[in-house]
């Protein structure tokens, strides 16, 4: 099947559900309404679209943020006895959304620009599918990595590498909220490497992947073993995570076409600091 032809078929599902759903609304005379026919057929459409259409269309990389929320706003609909003009204003501006995106990406994708990106190992695929439920857009970010590497006519780096450190960093502020490592028994912030002396006013992120780990009873030796692991990128620096985060700072400024082999470590890395904070296991 095309790239083109399996995207069709997708808006064509969802166009096909809507249609469905206001035909069983036009069959209703109340003003509202707990329709088992209607509530089911609501239900099994943003289930089809959560558990595998939605996943689908992250693929092609294009941004569901839009469909997301309306597809809430009419299920929440399904929970009590509900107006039939909210069913209807929500079917009505969904399919305009739907119908609306559907032209984009179609003309888009027919002029070669958007590409499936199909993960091309296991972890990478485990580290996809987690990062999706905790949140998207980071998925996303990881993706446009995937994509760059595998793009043969890339001349700079410097993008994947800023892309592939904020995967790392927005990841830890999701799993690891300051307001949360800094109550901590016995937290204090650490010194600013850049500035001696010089205190920093955020936990820093080794201390973001210690409250992480230690949060799921991670034995201390455990905890060490990945800091030391990755001494052999910059300044020996004893955290996994925080080496990452300045691996990742120095290659936005250097990386060229010539450097994706540094990259390709670089990300070898950071998906071995994803797999310990996901509890993702090879």
């Amino acid at each position: 099947m095309s790239s083109s032809t399996g995207l069709q078929n997708i808006w064509t599902s969802l166009v096909d559900s809507l249609n469905s759903i206001n035909s069983k609304l036009g069959k209703i005379k109340g003003v509202r309404t707990s329709s088992k026919a209607l509530t089911g057929a609501v239900r099994q459409m943003v289930n089809d679209y959560f558990y595998s259409l939605r996943k689908q269309l992250l693929e092609y990389g294009i941004d569901t943020n839009e469909i997301d929320t309306l597809m809430q706003q009419i299920l929440f609909l399904t929970n009590g006895y509900s107006s039939v003009n909210k069913y209807k204003k929500n079917t009505k501006n969904l399919k305009r959304t739907v119908t609306s995106m559907e032209a984009d990406s179609l003309h888009l994708l027919s002029g070669g620009i958007i590409k499936v990106i199909a993960p091309s190992s296991t972890i990478e695929v485990s580290i996809l599918d987690t990062l999706e439920k905790i949140a998207p857009g980071i998925a996303l970010s990881y993706k446009q990595v995937l994509s760059d590497l595998k793009d043969s006519s890339r001349i700079s780096y410097r993008g994947t590498a800023g892309e592939l450190r904020e995967v790392l960093r927005e990841t830890l502020d999701i799993l690891a909220p300051d307001s949360e490592v800094e109550s901590m028994p016995g937290f204090k912030y650490e010194d600013d490497s850049r500035s001696a002396g010089k205190k920093l006013n955020n936990p820093t992120m080794k201390q973001k992947v210690r409250f992480i780990l230690k949060s799921r009873s991670v034995p201390s030796g455990s905890i060490k073993a990945p800091e030391d692991a990755v001494q052999v990128i910059e300044e020996l620096i004893a955290s996994l995570a925080r080496s990452i985060y300045n691996r990742g700072s120095v290659s936005a400024h250097t990386i060229n076409g010539s450097g994706k082999q540094d990259l390709n470590q670089l990300k070898m890395y950071t998906d071995t600091v994803l797999c310990e904070l996901l509890s993702i296991r090879a």
